[in-house]
């Protein structure tokens, strides 16, 4: 599967765009922390929601059942690898534990809704997101267990921990796939009010990541000790998941999109787990600035070499 150097560019060089006009109308005061909370929310409980539910309900032509299967396989076989290696890369270079439960959990865990859902909707339409979706759901089920023994720094038992995945974007799924695996075609003016209202979601939710950078402070000392965890989760682990998807017989676009996935940048979940858990909030909230910051760079290398390869 080519992908060519202008596919790639065009929507990274929207993105970029996008988050600069966030960037400049949190600067002249347009934006504040007030709003950014609101829009988010609306983002979160509203626009993406119905982005997914949309795309999960259009009909799917060639659909294999067996590749959704391998791929899912695939997907939580990555998020598995990646929180294994992850422990031993931060004690290989002697970080604080303080330090290493914001970094380790950056490094699992990707903002893969707030970029991963418009870039691959941008890159692969409908199919594209539907499996990134699917990505989000894997990763949804690890970081409300797993994640959240990171962060508290010790194994949490019974139900309690599995209550944050009702959440809209979960339940968005759940229904999408719902519709998906029964064939029904929802009403003409369901889907246009979900697509109106769905479409919003790409400009907004790059916005509100602009809008972040604002308010982030990064001193030489932050970009030194973000570096390694930084080059662990946007290029060293889609590396090593890369080349095991080589031998992988799934569809190039699944292969690409997981990839992308397990590429985006440390979740912006952290910074509000950090704050719950009592753990390094600032640094939280710096880490994921720099590592968005730096996926605009390394992310078109992801997508251009899964070109090359799958």
């Amino acid at each position: 599967m080519r992908i060519g150097l202008t596919e790639i560019i065009t929507p990274m060089s929207v993105m970029a765009l996008i988050m600069a006009t966030g960037y400049l109308t949190k600067r002249i005061g347009i934006f504040n922390d007030s709003s950014d909370r609101i829009i988010s929310n609306f983002i979160v409980n509203i626009t993406c929601p119905a982005m997914i539910v949309l795309s999960l309900s259009d009909p799917k032509e060639h659909f294999d059942i067996k590749s959704m299967l391998a791929f899912i396989l695939a997907c939580a076989l990555s998020i598995v690898l990646s929180y294994f290696v992850s422990k031993p890369y931060l004690k290989t270079f002697k970080y604080n534990e303080s330090d290493t439960i914001i970094y380790r959990f950056g490094m699992v865990f990707g903002n893969v809704a707030y970029i991963g859902f418009p870039l691959c909707y941008s890159l692969f339409g409908n199919n594209g997101l539907l499996y990134a979706s699917v990505y989000a759901a894997i990763q949804e089920a690890f970081l409300w267990s797993v994640g959240v023994d990171i962060m508290a720094g010790k194994i949490n038992t019974g139900v309690k921990r599995f209550k944050n995945l009702l959440n809209p974007n979960m339940i968005a799924i759940i229904i999408g796939f719902i519709l998906f695996s029964m064939n029904v075609t929802i009403p003409k003016i369901l889907h246009s009010t979900l697509s109106s209202i769905g479409s919003i979601t790409v400009p907004l939710a790059y916005m509100m990541v602009g809008s972040g950078f604002y308010r982030t402070r990064i001193s030489l000392k932050d970009l030194k000790g973000i570096f390694l965890p930084a080059l662990y989760k946007l290029l060293l682990i889609p590396a090593i998941v890369g080349a095991a998807l080589y031998f992988v017989n799934i569809d190039p676009v699944m292969k690409t999109v997981l990839l992308l996935q397990i590429s985006m940048p440390f979740a912006a979940t952290e910074v509000a787990l950090s704050q719950s858990y009592g753990r390094d909030s600032v640094l939280a909230s710096k880490a994921v600035t720099m590592t968005t910051a730096a996926c605009l760079l390394t992310l078109p290398v992801v997508v251009y070499i899964a070109g090359m390869f799958y």
